[in-house]
């Protein structure tokens, strides 16, 4: 645990890098929410939504595009995988950040449309051309028994279209439930490595037995031609004097 706790924390330095960065400007309450990833009021403002899956990843759609309106059409519903949470951007008047939660119920599909056009992040794409822009990717992914799980998530959109220019990005910030369920997850992730290493030493510790017997065999074979070269020396010698 002591091992794998600091790479959590560096994900979560990363993250906030990747804000930083961006000159991304955050509201507090995500910046709250952010800040709380490890505690226990990580779940309470989405406890309206009665989600209960501890590995549902938040994800924020932040922009500060003057033409907030422009951003609805482009964030659809899919497979039941994605659901928005906050879509009241007729409420946002003035222009600075603009925030909408989304949440995803499982390692699915994250689909934003526009002119009729889809952009598809599933598990094997990195990159996703559309009509809005390239949507860029960086996932490290890991298996446990759990599932499939995805750490160190931020992607944002390139060469977006005229109506939303540069102004977007999305980040996801975390996993919803991480505070309860982390130290279990990385409990089983570290005995499975315990598990590989130990095997890992079972097997050079047999390899170096194996090649002890090889040069203990190849030292007895040396030492049994040694003693017959010296029995047939004496022999031979004795042989002459006769």
């Amino acid at each position: 645990m002591g091992l794998l706790l600091p790479f959590l924390l560096r994900w979560v330095g990363l993250s906030c890098s990747l804000c930083a960065r961006d000159n991304l400007e955050t509201s507090p309450s995500s910046l709250t929410r952010f800040g709380s990833i490890f505690e226990d009021n990580w779940h309470h403002s989405f406890s309206h939504n009665h989600i209960n899956s501890w590995s549902v990843p938040r994800i924020f759609l932040t922009t500060v595009n003057h033409n907030v309106q422009s951003l609805k059409p482009y964030i659809a519903k899919v497979n039941n995988n994605v659901n928005i949470v906050n879509t009241n951007l007729e409420a946002i008047r003035d222009h600075t950040v603009k925030t909408v939660e989304v949440s995803i119920h499982a390692v699915g599909q994250l689909i934003l449309a526009g002119n009729n056009k889809m952009a598809v992040l599933d598990n094997n794409l990195y990159t996703v051309e559309s009509k809005i822009g390239t949507f860029n990717t960086g996932f490290d992914t890991f298996n446990s028994k759990f599932g499939t799980f995805k750490a160190n998530m931020a992607f944002s959109f390139t060469n977006l279209h005229a109506s939303l220019r540069n102004d977007f990005k999305v980040m996801i910030l975390g996993f919803d439930g991480l505070n309860k369920n982390t130290e279990l997850l990385f409990q089983r992730l570290e005995a499975k490595v315990e598990k590989r290493l130990q095997a890992l030493e079972a097997k050079v510790a047999n390899r170096l037995q194996t090649v002890e017997e090889n040069i203990n065999k190849m030292f007895q074979s040396l030492e049994n031609r040694l003693q017959r070269w010296e029995l047939e020396e004496t022999f031979s010698r004795r042989m002459r004097h006769k």
